[in-house]
């Protein structure tokens, strides 16, 4: 074989390996461009890391840090709980460390009935609230708030006469049927939306709607707009407390038109601490029963 056709040869193997070479980079690239490309899923994870039993509320997790291309949720985070509101109000089941995803394993989901949510040992007592919005109302207290509750007298002209602590620093557990704020605030979110959408729907309709099928739609709305805020037949408040409380609460609960119980909520940064003096375990109407006055009760 001579020198020129070795050289040749040569120069034929060299282009079609760097022929392939240039093919390969091509479909690398462009598998990356087309990855780029690809809509990105949020995935939830943790700020920090999270001991069994922290409870999980909107400030212990990330939904912007961790962007995944769509096609690579499956394999990277198949067990990861993309809808934060799968596990929004439950508790961390193991320690969940500083970025990793909330998952079925790691979680426990928020109690279903206000029976799951007690604390062992302890009971659930439902007080009456008022009507009228007020301290009861969910614009000011919530489930797991930390309040003090307070036996108040009355002498005949309806003035107060003696106001007594009854069950200090004890958690609310639900107000009326909501017992949990995150899921409230779900529902509430979802009927807004399509109410929303009603709204859009009438606006944008084309050609416009009829008088008869407005009127449809805006019956709808109003029937949405019910479900935000139900009218509560007997509004109530239930609270944790010690079998010794729920004692003491029932005679005042079932007492005279002379006694009545109220409720005080606690500062945040207080909740761990009580507001009031010690609790009296003490009937209404005892005689010489110690009370507070000059306490500042909401109801």
């Amino acid at each position: 074989m001579n020198r020129n056709r070795i050289i040749g040869l040569g120069l034929v193997a060299a282009v079609l390996v760097l022929g392939a070479l240039y093919s390969a980079s091509r479909r690398g690239g462009g598998a990356a461009q087309q990855q780029a490309l690809e809509p990105k899923v949020a995935i939830p994870v943790a700020k920090k890391d999270l001991p069994p039993g922290t409870v999980l509320t909107e400030d212990v997790w990330d939904t912007t840090s961790t962007l995944v291309p769509q096609s690579e949720v499956a394999k990277k985070y198949a067990d990861a709980q993309l809808d934060t509101k799968k596990f929004a109000g439950g508790t961390a089941s193991t320690l969940i460390t500083k970025g990793s995803p909330f998952t079925e394993q790691n979680t426990k989901k928020a109690p279903e009935m206000v029976s799951q949510k007690i604390t062992a040992g302890y009971v659930g007592v439902t007080l009456a609230a008022p009507e009228k919005p007020s301290l009861y109302d969910l614009k000011f207290l919530n489930p797991d708030d930390r309040v003090d509750v307070v036996g108040v007298t009355f002498d005949a002209q309806g003035n107060w006469t003696t106001s007594t602590p009854l069950a200090a620093n004890v958690r609310v557990l639900a107000i009326d049927s909501v017992m949990d704020i995150y899921k409230e605030k779900a529902r509430r979110a979802e009927i807004t939306q399509e109410i929303n959408d009603l709204k859009a729907k009438k606006a944008n309709a084309v050609p416009p709607m009829t008088a008869e099928m407005a009127k449809g739609v805006d019956d709808q709305i109003a029937a949405d707009e019910l479900k935000l805020d139900p009218k509560i037949e007997h509004p109530s408040v239930t609270v944790e407390v010690t079998p010794q409380q729920a004692q003491t609460l029932a005679l005042w609960r079932t007492a005279s038109l002379n006694a009545t119980l109220k409720i005080a909520l606690h500062r945040q940064p207080d909740a761990m601490s009580a507001v009031f003096a010690e609790e009296q375990m003490v009937a209404p109407g005892t005689p010489g029963a110690p009370g507070m006055t000059g306490a500042t009760i909401c109801s």
